[in-house]
């Protein structure tokens, strides 16, 4: 059986069961009946997902769904950070994330990719904010 790496669900517009669904879940423990009437109650960690998947499908947004698996191909990682596979060896090359061979292959650690990710908005956000220190020093010379 081939691994799935993600899986990506839309909502259809306006749809009346998400909006039950999610008041259902909102207000408790949700069960479901199999086929021959038994009746299973959800996990605490699957009502939670579930939950959280509702109330995005709800607002009319997909949903990206990705297992965490231990290790990742190239291929798999760079679907993640949502770059080409060339720029995830560049990364890798220049030590940026993490690796180990498996035989011949890259492999990169799921929670590498992850912090990787992580240290891109955390440095976005730091420059953002170095700009806008630098961009009200310049007014505040220029209101002088």
């Amino acid at each position: 059986m081939k691994r799935l790496l993600a899986a990506v669900f839309t909502p259809a517009k306006n749809d009346p069961a998400l909006q039950t669904l999610k008041i259902a879940l909102a207000t408790g423990s949700v069960q479901l009946i199999n086929k021959q009437g038994e009746v299973l109650v959800l996990p605490t960690s699957v009502q939670n997902a579930l939950h959280y998947l509702v109330n995005i499908l709800s607002r009319g947004q997909a949903v990206l769904v990705i297992p965490q698996v231990k290790y990742l191909s190239c291929n798999e990682a760079a679907e993640i950070l949502g770059c080409s596979r060339p720029y995830i060896y560049k990364l890798l090359d220049e030590k940026l994330i993490p690796y180990q061979y498996v035989g011949s292959h890259r492999r990169i650690c799921f929670e590498d990719v992850i912090i990787y990710r992580d240290s891109l908005s955390q440095n976005r956000q730091q420059q953002a904010s170095e700009i806008a220190e630098i961009t009200a020093k310049i007014k505040s010379r220029h209101t002088k």
